[in-house]
């Protein structure tokens, strides 16, 4: 039996988009692993990808292509939430406040976003040959800046020398933990999640201009037959006095016995 339209639909969303992804993170090679915790829970594994998967130096800028990865492990953190914890990672690493184009590009992937991050979403932040830092969510492009800035400092907030020890060790240490390699790949979204996504970047679809004027035009071509008819024409009068008098007796006390 075929399947319905919907669900082929979205396999094929699925497919397309997961096959961008891979071009995206096969222009670098998984280099280091870590995970992040906040207040006692794991909040994302981070997959931290490079050319030739080579391990950059603490503190240093990291050369392109070049990709950081946050697989979520938590069930749900708002986009607002994540943004800020991306950003007191990065200016906590870098040891100094965020430029303002940091800040700004922030605030246009909370605009990007149509709702919360959730377990299995796979944010991923590239900084391309071409110059570039492409922001892809579950491997739809959210937003691309015309800079490695943004790249350049969020990345620090993993490798910086003020970032935490436990993620820079990990993520620095040259091999890769096999457990954490598995929970790693596990993470990942549903074909509904992947597509829900996709919608969000779906254009809005426009109602013809021809039906907008014939909605609007059809309330007036009503009054019109109305004044043409003059016993539709008195009964659209009296209509509203009926009703403002029936509305008069319903609000009236009940007669006392």
């Amino acid at each position: 039996m075929l399947k319905p339209w919907s669900t082929i639909r979205t396999l094929a969303v699925f497919t397309l988009v997961t096959c961008g992804a891979s071009v995206a993170a096969n222009e670098a090679e998984l280099a280091g692993l870590a995970v992040y915790t906040d207040t006692g829970r794991d909040i994302y594994v981070a997959g931290l990808h490079t050319a030739g998967a080579q391990v950059p130096a603490i503190g240093a800028t990291v050369a392109a292509p070049a990709s950081m990865e946050y697989r979520l492990s938590t069930r749900r953190i708002s986009s607002r939430g994540f943004s800020g914890t991306l950003l007191l990672q990065a200016e906590l690493g870098a040891g100094h406040r965020a430029p303002e184009s940091v800040i700004n590009a922030l605030a246009d992937l909370k605009q990007a976003m149509a709702g919360s991050f959730l377990f299995g979403d796979q944010l991923l932040v590239s900084k391309t040959s071409g110059g570039t830092t492409d922001f892809y969510l579950n491997g739809i492009e959210l937003l691309t800046l015309g800079n490695t800035v943004v790249f350049d400092f969020l990345v620090q907030g993993w490798i910086g020398a003020g970032s935490s020890a436990l993620m820079r060790d990990s993520l620095t240490a040259g091999r890769l933990d096999t457990e954490l390699l598995q929970r790693f790949e596990g993470l990942e979204p549903s074909t509904e999640r992947v597509a829900l996504v996709a919608a969000w970047q779906a254009p809005a679809i426009e109602e013809p201009e021809g039906q907008q004027v014939a909605a609007a035009t059809e309330p007036e071509q009503e009054r019109e037959k109305a004044s043409d008819n003059p016993a539709v024409a008195a009964a659209a009068v009296a209509t509203p006095v009926v009703a403002g008098a029936a509305a008069g007796r319903a609000q009236e006390p009940a007669a006392a016995p």
